[in-house]
């Protein structure tokens, strides 16, 4: 009676062993997964850190672009107003603003710049 409890005693602690290789086996799959998750999770707050630098370098250059257009069209409507007065016509050159972009968010909304428009009654 003792042999057969001993043998039954040895089957048990088999399979109890078994029991344990297996979990250990699940618990390192489940470290291995959540480590590549966390890594994975990594690179992709890398790469959305790196669009929103570009997202705002792109923003900066733009806000660059526009202000200089600007200061250039400002020039240029001093010169067409400089020839317009010495000619003698007094030619009128004011232009009606619209909102940019920068200043309105039409961009943002998804509509499009126009910038400066000619003067309602002008002849341009």
């Amino acid at each position: 009676a003792v042999r057969v409890r001993m043998g039954r005693c040895g089957e048990l602690m088999e399979q109890l062993k078994a029991e344990l290789e297996g979990a250990a086996r699940r618990i390192d799959s489940g470290q291995f997964e959540r480590d590549d998750f966390a890594r994975k999770a990594e690179m992709h707050t890398r790469d959305v850190a790196a669009i929103e630098a570009a997202v705002v370098d792109l923003q900066k250059r733009n806000d660059l672009m526009r202000e200089s257009y600007e200061q250039e069209i400002r020039a240029l409507e001093g010169q067409i107003a400089a020839a317009g007065a010495r000619a003698g016509r007094g030619a009128d050159v004011r232009r009606e603003r619209f909102p940019t972009p920068a200043r309105s968010g039409i961009l943002a909304a998804g509509g499009a710049d126009y910038g400066v428009l000619p003067a309602a009654g002008s002849k341009h």
